[in-house]
């Protein structure tokens, strides 16, 4: 028991015995002294319970700040320190480099990715006048009775069908002929297969 508590409490227990001598009320007295060595016992815990703590930050703080002891130690530390910025900046500018060039990247893959996207949008559009093109070619080449033959690019031909027996083959060569001639040509064909 630390000094300076068992100083109060003797002569709180002597005024105690006083009081207990002079009146002859234990009874009374005893709860009230029982009280007081409890409330002692409390504070006495609660203040090695603080002294714990205060060690406990005194330990921490004396392990967890560097003491130099000498100007060469305390040279050492800031290289240390200065050796440990030098590594961390050079740590942040590669990864600021890295980001920039990631960004750089984004930029061209985001360009790219808009090119793209406008050719689908420009085949797309190709694509729905070929099938425009493509079912006029068929709605002309039913009612016309007209079958082409695509395998020479430089001249137009082909053959007309009539009744699925007769068929009349036409061969016209644009740079020969003027269009005018070809598609009256053509027209003679489909009148042809039109007879009966």
């Amino acid at each position: 028991m630390a000094a300076w508590f068992e100083a109060p409490l003797s002569k709180l227990e002597d005024a105690v015995d006083t009081l207990i001598a002079e009146k002859g009320c234990i009874s009374n007295i005893q709860p009230a002294l029982t009280q007081l060595r409890e409330q002692q016992q409390a504070i006495q815990a609660d203040s090695k319970q603080q002294l714990k703590e205060l060690a406990k930050e005194v330990e921490f703080e004396q392990n967890s700040s560097p003491v130099c002891r000498s100007k060469d130690e305390y040279v050492q530390l800031l290289d240390d320190l200065g050796a440990q910025q030098h590594e961390t900046a050079m740590d942040l500018s590669k990864k600021e480099q890295s980001v920039s060039s990631m960004r750089a990247e984004i930029a061209r893959l985001k360009a790219e990715t808009d090119k793209l996207e406008k050719d689908q949008t420009q085949l797309d559009s190709e694509m729905k006048a070929l099938k425009k093109q493509r079912a006029k070619v068929l709605l002309y080449m039913r009612s016309s009775n007209i079958k082409w033959d695509y395998s020479d690019a430089s001249s137009v031909k082909g053959f007309v069908v009539k009744e699925q027996e007769q068929l009349q083959t036409f061969e016209l060569d644009p740079n020969k002929h003027s269009q005018y001639f070809i598609a009256d040509r053509l027209w003679a064909q489909v009148a042809w297969s039109a007879r009966q």
